[in-house]
């Protein structure tokens, strides 16, 4: 009798050893020259040229082999999550709406802008879903470079005050009316002086809405935790925001030559 307890004991130990073994999976970790690290399994491989890495989310990503420091395995285990009842999921929806308009009045605030404001919008955007980070993404980020460039082109300063960047926007109109007073009223080689900061203010105008609208998009998708991805396609090189909604036709786009170069988080 004692033995046949034992046996049992033994048997039962097994299966759970077992079962506990396999809730466990191991997945590809790649190790980017630029610190990136992207986690996901390897779908293909070129020897010496590239390598093909499907993530958790869907995406798809193509790396040249002179980007990758290392390649490695990671043992993940898989959580079970309990049985949610109704209560459970309406309450986790509110909270997650709450943290959406929380994340909204910080990007009004600009808080990611600052290293602090960048770090606590990240904390807030983790618990949401990756389609919902790129939702507060693609609403709030910049695309009018292009509008703020014709408004300085022709009424200089104005599209930098129309895109929001006011510190540019500022400093113009102080070269502009400082600059302006110098080349009218001193003399040489004040007036020069003068002169050259008018033309200095103009060229800057025509810059800071490109650079402002880059850096917009990008210290926003760093606070709200979503992945930028730059690809090169007919020698230009493009930003992207990854996620499982922004690129439906990703492996069409790879199988059509389309190289992505690098992953920022």
């Amino acid at each position: 009798m004692r033995v046949s307890t034992l046996s049992a004991l033994w048997v039962i130990v097994v299966a759970v050893f077992a079962w506990s073994q396999q809730q466990q999976v191991y997945i590809d970790v790649v190790y980017l020259k630029d610190g990136s690290i992207v986690r996901g399994i390897i779908i293909e491989q070129v020897p010496g040229q590239t390598i093909k890495v499907e993530t958790a989310d869907g995406s798809v990503f193509v790396f040249k082999v002179e980007q990758i420091v290392k390649l490695a395995k990671e043992k993940r285990a898989v959580e079970i999550a309990a049985p949610s009842t109704v209560e459970d999921k309406e309450e986790d929806k509110g909270r997650q709406e709450e943290t959406k308009q929380q994340l909204m009045l910080m990007i009004r605030d600009r808080a990611f802008f600052q290293d602090d404001g960048q770090m606590q919008m990240n904390t807030l955007a983790q618990t949401l879903s990756e389609p919902d980070r790129y939702f507060l993404y693609s609403t709030n980020k910049k695309e009018d470079g292009f509008l703020g460039f014709i408004l300085n082109l022709l009424l200089p300063s104005v599209g930098s005050w129309v895109q929001g960047d006011y510190v540019s926007a500022l400093v113009q109109d102080a070269a502009y009316v400082l600059g302006g007073l110098a080349y009218a009223f001193a003399p040489n080689p004040i007036d020069l002086i003068g002169a050259t900061a008018v033309a200095a203010a103009y060229i800057v105008g025509l810059i800071t809405p490109w650079t402002f609208e880059g850096s917009w998009n990008r210290k926003l998708a760093d606070g709200l935790g979503v992945y930028l991805v730059f690809f090169e396609q007919g020698g230009q090189t493009r930003a992207l925001a990854a996620a499982n909604t922004a690129w439906p036709h990703r492996s069409a786009a790879v199988s059509r030559g389309i190289s992505l170069i690098t992953l920022r988080y």
